[in-house]
């Protein structure tokens, strides 16, 4: 349920080699937009995270990917660009 990240927010998960939001991972993101909009002074690092195969430049492109996108949804949710960093 919440995997590498820290409560309460959920961990996103996503498909092998792909950096597109699940369909069972919407309502976590969505939890996780309605604890940051009620949390204001929270800023939080998003982590794109990969397994070990593939190179590790392609790996790094896919975590990030993967943590803007999720990024970028929680921003059309309503939470402040500024408040989240990413890192692969």
């Amino acid at each position: 349920l919440f995997g590498r990240s820290s409560k309460p927010f959920y961990s996103i998960f996503f498909d092998f080699d792909d950096f597109s939001i699940r369909k069972d991972m919407w309502g976590r993101i969505k939890n996780n937009a309605k604890y940051l909009l009620s949390h204001p002074e929270i800023k939080i690092q998003l982590q794109g995270n990969c397994d070990e195969r593939g190179s590790n430049e392609y790996n790094l492109a896919l975590g990030e990917k993967r943590a803007m996108e999720v990024k970028k949804v929680l921003v059309k949710l309503g939470v402040k660009k500024d408040r989240i960093s990413v890192i692969s």
